[in-house]
């Protein structure tokens, strides 16, 4: 049997069953001297509770060799058991080099560990890996398959609140005092290469909106979902409005709607809204 071992940087919609096909592993979060396992004993919305009133920037901690091991070999426990890792994006943190680590030392020769991209573009590759694995498709179909989506997946999206930015080192304090002031909102990427970059701005909700949207536009392989994501249960009236805009732009629903947790949410903080394809 073919199984899947994903990372809670994977963002599930609220509604969403997760396979039994599928464990997951949690990273940790740290605010100062206090540590969490993400969305074991925090969920997103109270991180972003937490972050509002905390008086430092929290950071996340990689899942550990040890867990991985430990995973793995209660994971392997037929002959005819193989694991597929999918891990958070090897440009945002060190899961990828445990899970290699792990592999290597567990049984490399049925673990296969995928770097993969992170939230709901991580999400959209277990879903896709399970649905594959069900329709009959052997290792190496499942691979490739996911590899080829992991190469067509894009992401833009952009912040409200340019102040956690500023603390987490992405910008500078003249940038956040002067984009607050005249309403200009940095546009975001993520690359597995680059890691969180910035590629545009725009002024107002209105021209940040259109700009999503033509992103999303020029940049969408159908073969992909359409998908959404926001940060932080006070911007989910606007992520709601935009997912109607979106919908009418590009003449097709979006199919994952999500809240970005944790692994994210430590770069940007709460008020974050993006689109992904």
């Amino acid at each position: 049997m073919i199984k899947i071992l994903a990372d809670s940087s994977a963002d599930y919609p609220v509604d969403m069953k997760v396979s039994c096909l599928v464990t997951t592993l949690p990273l940790m979060i740290n605010f100062g001297g206090e540590t969490y396992r993400d969305k074991v004993d925090l969920t997103a919305d109270d991180f972003y509770e937490k972050i509002k009133t905390s008086s430092v920037m929290p950071k996340t901690a990689q899942v550990s060799e040890n867990d991985y091991k430990e995973a793995m070999i209660k994971m392997l426990d037929s002959n005819d058991d193989e694991i597929i890792v999918i891990t958070l994006a090897g440009a945002l943190s060190g899961t990828y080099n445990s899970a290699v680590k792990a592999a290597d030392a567990v049984d490399k020769k049925r673990i296969h560990v995928i770097d993969g991209s992170v939230t709901m573009l991580n999400c959209v590759l277990v879903v896709k890996a399970v649905e594959l694995i069900e329709a009959g498709k052997n290792t190496k179909q499942v691979i490739k398959e996911i590899k080829d989506t992991i190469r067509n997946q894009h992401a833009v999206f952009s912040v409200y609140d340019l102040d956690f930015l500023k603390r987490g080192g992405r910008i500078s304090f003249v940038q956040s005092v002067v984009g607050g002031m005249l309403n200009i909102k940095p546009i975001l990427t993520l690359t597995n290469e680059r890691g969180l970059t910035s590629i545009d701005k725009a002024k107002g909700d209105k021209q940040l909106i259109k700009k999503l949207i033509k992103y999303a536009k020029e940049g969408r392989n159908k073969k992909n979902p359409l998908m959404l994501v926001y940060a932080g249960k006070d911007i989910l009236p606007k992520a709601l409005a935009f997912q109607k805009e979106l919908e009418e732009a590009l003449g097709e629903k979006v199919e994952f709607f999500t809240e970005v947790g944790a692994v994210i949410g430590t770069h940007t903080g709460p008020g974050l809204l993006g689109v992904g394809y």
